[in-house]
């Protein structure tokens, strides 16, 4: 219902943490628009989905049905920020904006 109402979202990826081993830090970060995915493009994904989450078989049919009221979104970005230590020491803030 939220995103309904702002769709304008942003993630967060963290891909390496400062450890003590490793001492450098990388992530990805995004900001666009959620856009609800369509039953086409979920039967697309579905199985998938169901298969690395180990989600019950059914999880897909009792969402298009409205049995359960999860909806599937999709990240059309407009701002994709790469921070990566560890290949741009001198300037790890890598921006494309789309």
């Amino acid at each position: 219902m939220e995103i309904e109402q702002n769709p304008k979202v942003a993630i967060a990826i963290k891909i390496q943490e400062d450890t003590p081993d490793e001492k450098y830090v990388i992530g990805i970060s995004a900001e666009g628009i959620a856009e609800m995915i369509d039953e086409e493009e979920i039967n697309k994904i579905g199985d998938k989905y169901i298969s690395k989450l180990d989600k019950d078989p059914d999880l897909i049919k009792d969402i298009l049905s409205g049995k359960k009221p999860f909806k599937f979104y999709k990240l059309v970005p407009s701002k994709i920020v790469l921070f990566d230590v560890l290949n741009f020491p001198t300037d790890p803030r890598q921006e494309l904006v789309l």
